[in-house]
């Protein structure tokens, strides 16, 4: 009895021991859960925060190859074409298009390529990605941009320099606009008095023909003096009549009219 009783104890106290094993084991197992949670959830932040990082710099990438161009747009031109990236992208260039062309007509000096404005801008858009994706290498770098400006003096006299060309322009627009209205005004005027003169003609004519059309229904004697002189007065307002026409279609251009008389 008491053996059994002692082995009953025994298996009890087994039965604990796994219990608390397989529970610290759940503990242990949980708490290494929990740990790769925290690192899966510092690994996604950690990549959110390169993302952000990559497009922050991505934008002042963007930001700075717009400096680029301006600086480039009012550095000075002899000073510029000496650089070592503006010789590259000058020679890339070039050959871009040369191998757009047949063979035959290739010139030989390729600095005598007529390339269009447009065609150029094109050109550098496609070879400033390039550089920026890293698919056309860049020899050192830290020496591939440098200014043309190192004194904030430069840039000051630069950006007074533009803003006097600017004012001249905008006031050459300006006097462009004035006279534009201008013309506008007696084109107006013009084509007013020519649409008044043009309306009486036109009246005058009618009056003329319901005239000439009602003597030859009354059939009334004249003399050959009486209808030559009335003849002679018709063709007199005829041809006043198609000149002035003609006038008034040149001078507010309407489209080209054929006088029939």
């Amino acid at each position: 009895m008491k053996k059994n009783k002692e082995e009953f104890l025994n298996k009890k106290q087994d039965q604990a021991n796994e219990t608390k094993r397989m529970q610290e084991n759940l503990e242990v197992a949980v708490r290494r859960k929990q740990e790769k949670e925290e690192q899966l959830a510092q690994l996604e932040q950690d990549e959110a925060n390169t993302r952000q990082r990559n497009k922050n710099n991505m934008e002042r990438e963007d930001n700075l190859w717009v400096y680029k161009q301006f600086h480039d747009k009012v550095a000075n031109k002899e000073w510029l074409l000496q650089q070592p990236l503006e010789i590259k992208k000058r020679k890339w260039i070039e050959k871009k298009v040369l191998a757009e062309m047949p063979e035959k007509d290739r010139p030989k000096d390729p600095s005598g390529l007529e390339i269009s404005e447009e065609k150029r801008a094109r050109l550098e858009e496609e070879f400033i990605k390039l550089v920026k994706e890293n698919a056309i290498p860049i020899e050192n770098p830290e020496q591939a941009f440098p200014l043309y400006f190192e004194k904030p003096e430069q840039l000051m006299e630069m950006f007074t320099l533009l803003e006097e060309q600017n004012l001249m322009l905008i006031q050459k627009n300006q006097g462009l606009l004035n006279e534009i209205e201008e013309k506008k005004a007696t084109f107006k005027g013009t084509k007013a008095r020519f649409d008044k003169r043009y309306s009486n003609l036109f009246e005058n004519e009618q009056k003329l023909l319901e005239k000439t059309k009602e003597e030859e229904k009354r059939g009334g004697e004249q003399t050959a003096i009486q209808e030559s002189k009335e003849d002679e007065e018709i063709a007199k307002l005829f041809s006043d009549f198609k000149s002035m026409v003609n006038t008034l279609c040149e001078t507010v251009r309407y489209r080209p009219c054929t006088w029939r008389a």
